[in-house]
């Protein structure tokens, strides 16, 4: 019970701040999911568009702004940030200034994107780079799914209806290869 309590503070808390970037001019579409806290660049907001179904994975980074010709040239550079329809940002990637991801595009975990994706690609890396398109990685997905007759669990096997008999029937799904749950 506190640890719901707990995760509705939470959930309200980035709530506000997210509304109050908006009113900054963080420009957010419909359906965006925001898993967890992000970095916004709360200074330059007004320079980052998220498109309608868009996710973004926790501890994800939005720099409008690089400053690290503050120093030496007594000015910052400036750069709006895109990221189109459908797309998915993963854990912990970081999007630089200046940056368009494309739409119906996964960025992968840790990625570091310092230069536009296309649409339907996969990219990941540090710095982001295509790794193959969208099409192929999910017929792949499919094709594991088919192939091993893979179970894919249900919402009942989400974190807070898990019980110990359910998490041992997610462990032994992904030992050794790959599981899925929706």
């Amino acid at each position: 019970m506190i640890g719901k309590l707990v995760s509705w503070l939470r959930r309200r808390k980035r709530q506000k701040y997210i509304e109050g970037l908006v009113a900054k001019g963080l420009k957010l579409g419909n359906n965006v999911h925001i898993v967890d806290q992000c970095f916004w660049d709360a200074a330059h907001c007004y320079l980052i568009q998220i498109d309608d179904n868009v996710t973004i994975a926790p501890n994800v980074t939005f720099l409008a702004h690089d400053a690290s010709t503050k120093e030496f040239l007594n000015y910052t550079k400036l750069g709006k940030v895109h990221v189109k329809e459908n797309s998915f940002i993963g854990h912990s990637a970081i999007i630089m200034p200046g940056v368009t991801v494309g739409k119906n595009t996964i960025i992968g975990s840790g990625s570091v994107v310092t230069k536009d994706i296309p649409d339907g690609v996969i990219a990941a890396g540090n710095p982001a780079r295509i790794i193959t398109t969208l099409e192929s990685y999910l017929e792949k997905v499919k094709a594991d799914v088919s192939e091993n007759n893979k179970t894919i669990f249900g919402q009942d096997y989400h974190i807070y209806n898990l019980d110990d008999q359910k998490r041992a029937e997610l462990v032994k799904s992904a030992t050794g290869t790959t599981g899925y749950i929706d």
